[in-house]
Formats: structure tokens, sequence, C-alpha cells
């Protein structure tokens, strides 16, 4: 079991499947200290993986993935139901690469996991760049959409013009400082 060799080896943390060891027996085994993935497909089985000691979820598979003999696809409207339900790390997984990004964009995900994207890349230094890049820009683009909704909900109640002025200042400088960053 690989949450075994995580604690023979002193790993970091383990991440696991439906087939492994339940997450709070690996959490259990391993410690507070250590980090615990998990994948998995719908709201509830998210939410109890939250609750059992998971550090973050594994979602997916968006795309078919060669890395698995059978792939069962994740609906985006499942994905976005579950970086709803928790409030820990959510990376989307499963057939990702850069030229179909595109499906995740308006997700609030922390990031993607991809094996075949980099394993059979001819270039594996510039596709993990490029990739990389587009993965950032997606989050970024999120966010910002998000932030600006907010300011414009916040700008259309409000009555008083001094104050939606300073709302846009807070919007600019932010954007400025989190693009800097």
């Amino acid at each position: 079991m690989i949450e075994n060799v995580a604690l023979a080896v002193d790993a970091d943390g383990v991440h696991l499947d439906a087939v492994d060891m339940p997450i709070h027996m690996a959490r259990q085994l391993l410690g507070r200290d250590k980090i615990i993935g998990a994948t998995v497909k719908t709201v509830e089985s998210a939410t109890q993986a939250r609750d059992d000691g998971a550090d973050y979820l594994s979602i997916g598979a968006i795309y078919p993935a060669t890395t698995k003999v059978t792939t069962v696809i994740t609906k985006i409207s499942t994905l976005n139901d579950i970086i709803e339900a928790v409030d820990i790390p959510v990376v989307a997984i499963g057939g990702l690469n850069s030229t179909n990004l595109d499906i995740l964009k308006g997700s609030k995900i922390d990031g993607i996991s991809v094996v075949s994207a980099i394993m059979e890349a001819e270039n594996v230094r510039d596709d993990t760049k490029q990739l990389r890049e587009l993965v950032d820009q997606l989050i970024i683009e999120t966010m910002m959409q998000s932030a600006l909704y907010q300011l414009l909900l916040l700008t259309y109640f409000s009555l008083n013009f001094q104050c939606s002025y300073r709302l846009y200042y807070c919007l600019l400088t932010y954007c400025n400082i989190f693009l800097f960053f």
C-alpha cells in the first residue's frame, strides 16, 4: 500500500484513491504534519474526505486519461459543486493538457494535476513551463472575474458615489498588487 511506503520513507505526504487505505486511517498513521490528498468524484465523497482529514482533493477525470485503464468522466458542474462545498484546495485531474484547459474557465480550481501532458511531451521543460503559465492565467482570470463581480454588486447597492469610487480604487490597487506577485 502506498501509505505504508510513505511512512517507511518519511515522505511529505501521500495521495489516496478509492482503493487505498481510508483517509482517516492514513491520517492516524501518518499524523497531522503529513499531506494527504484524495481523489473524489462527488460532493458527498469530497466533504467526507475533508472531514476525514484530507488536505487537498483531486477531482476528475475531466477527460479520458491514459494513466488509467477505465476512466470515469467528471462533469465540470460537479467539479464546481465540490469546490463550493469544501474549504480545502481542489485540483482538476485527468487528460488535461495545454490544448484543452479552456473547459476549466470560470472554475475556482487551485490547480491541475497532470501526468501524460508532461511524460509524453516533446520538450518537457518548455511544455511544462507553458502549461504552468496557462494554469496560472486561468486561475488569475477566474479570481479577477470573481473580484470584479463582487465589486460591481457592492457598487450597485451603494448609494454613495464617493464609496463607489473608493471601491473601484481598491479593486485597481488589488489587481496591480496581485498581478505583480
